[in-house]
């Protein structure tokens, strides 16, 4: 009976408009976002983008944790099966990645969104779902080196769908963004419609699973699990599979924004409490559990329903390359692929006597410092119209706002002690999104 614990699953807030709002999302941009750094924005429209860029964040995490090798010529996606249970357990884990730094956003209407996750957490999970003790430094070394400071970050950027419908926006607004936001299940857009019902059905046969591993692990004797106990009487197991199959799933499926489709399974304590009834009966007399024992479990599980989750992945074929939530921009020039870098170092301080607030305070000046030399590296960038960024953020205000909200974007690659009592940050920032707005449309 000890297993009832974890068999319950309190569910977050949901609301009818799910479904509604994913098949809006791929409607295109909109009007530009009001998170920091951006302007001329409808009220809620800017959140929705916020939250988009944070699914999409969700999804690049998941696809570079998969991605690293477990060993060496072993990535983590084959060593856990592609859309198995290992892989999609993996993903619903990384949910717990929380925001890092502010929102930002842009004319164009993107916005970006940074999530970071403990590497040592991640590390554990992999090293759980594939069986591997991960305490050999070779193994996740790839992984290991993505970390900074103890932490996997990624950024993801997306826009709004356009003309939401207030009631769906009310609903999507009142979901608390730290949560993964079920109310914006961005990524389905990228999934064939008959990718969607595919992982809707693995779903729903996972969820029966899920229910029959629940049920077949109570223990009404004490010496062997249901399971156990029906497996010499296939017409007593049989009819427990019955009662399995014909239990109804709670409402639709839910789309969630890390491509995971989960169905709800509910089995009504008093049913169960009937069907093991019958069981009991198809079961020899020394066999059989004392009739004591499912009263007390009628007491126990009074006015409760039994409920489990079941989760599905669309399969590689039904996904196709798209990157959430942005407009098509067509060819990318050579200059848009680069990543610019810089690195500076700061002194430790001596008359600091925590030594962990002296290393915080040099890695903080140290970040200023490279900071600096990153800005006047993108100032010196030059763009497809021949003109540098600082030329152009020279005449144009929203673009030098957009390249100030660009440059808060700029993420640590690296923050550790160098030679001579210093303490060196590395920072690094892609030109895409640069590219991406600089060529907005007014």
């Amino acid at each position: 009976m000890n297993v009832h614990r974890h068999m319950f699953s309190v569910r977050r807030l949901r609301f009818s408009a799910v479904w509604g709002l994913a098949l809006l999302l791929a409607a295109g941009a909109c009007a530009p976002g009001a998170a920091k750094g951006a302007a001329r924005v409808p009220a809620g429209t800017s959140e929705l983008a916020v939250r988009a860029a944070q699914a999409d964040a969700l999804l690049r995490l998941a696809d570079t944790v998969l991605a690293c090798h477990l060993v060496a010529g072993q990535p983590v996606s084959e060593a856990l099966g592609r859309g198995s249970e290992g892989a999609i357990a993996l993903r619903v884990f990384l949910r717990s990645a929380r925001i890092s730094g502010e929102p930002r956003a842009y004319s164009d209407g993107a916005s970006e969104v940074g999530i970071e996750v403990p590497l040592d957490g991640v590390i554990a999970e992999v090293g759980r779902l594939c069986n591997r003790d991960t305490s050999d430094p070779h193994v996740l070394e790839d992984l290991r080196a993505k970390a900074v400071d103890g932490f996997l970050r990624e950024t993801g950027a997306a826009r709004a769908p356009e003309d939401v419908p207030e009631p769906i926006l009310k609903a999507a607004l009142a979901a608390p963004r730290e949560a993964l936001p079920e109310l914006y299940p961005l990524g389905w857009e990228s999934v064939a419609p008959s990718g969607r019902v595919q992982a809707a059905r693995d779903a729903r046969i996972r969820a029966y699973k899920a229910m029959a591993d629940c049920l077949g692990g109570l223990r009404l004797v004490p010496t062997a699990t249901l399971a156990e106990q029906l497996r010499p009487y296939p017409v007593a197991a049989a009819r427990l599979d019955a009662f399995i199959r014909s239990l109804p799933v709670q409402g639709r499926p839910h789309f969630m924004p890390d491509r995971i489709a989960e169905i709800e399974a509910v089995a009504p304590a008093a049913k169960l409490i009937e069907v093991l009834k019958e069981i009991r009966k198809l079961l020899p007399p020394d066999q059989q559990w004392p009739v004591e024992q499912l009263d007390q479990f009628s007491i126990r599980f009074k006015d409760e329903q039994l409920t489990v989750t079941g989760r599905g992945m669309p399969a590689a074929e039904f996904v196709w390359a798209k990157r959430p939530g942005l407009a098509e921009i067509g060819p990318v020039p050579e200059w848009a692929g680069h990543v610019l870098e810089a690195r500076a170092t700061a002194g430790v301080s001596k008359d600091v006597k925590d030594a962990q607030q002296a290393r915080l305070l040099a890695a903080r000046s140290a970040q200023a410092k490279a900071a600096e030399r990153l800005r006047e590296q993108l100032q010196a960038v030059k763009m497809d119209d021949g003109q540098t960024v600082g030329q152009r953020a020279a005449k144009d205000k929203v673009f030098a706002q957009d390249v100030a909200t660009f440059m808060e974007s700029a993420r640590i690659s690296l923050s550790r002690a160098a030679d001579g009592g210093q303490w060196e940050v590395g920072l690094q920032l892609p030109l895409l999104r640069l590219y991406e707005f600089s060529v907005r449309k007014d």
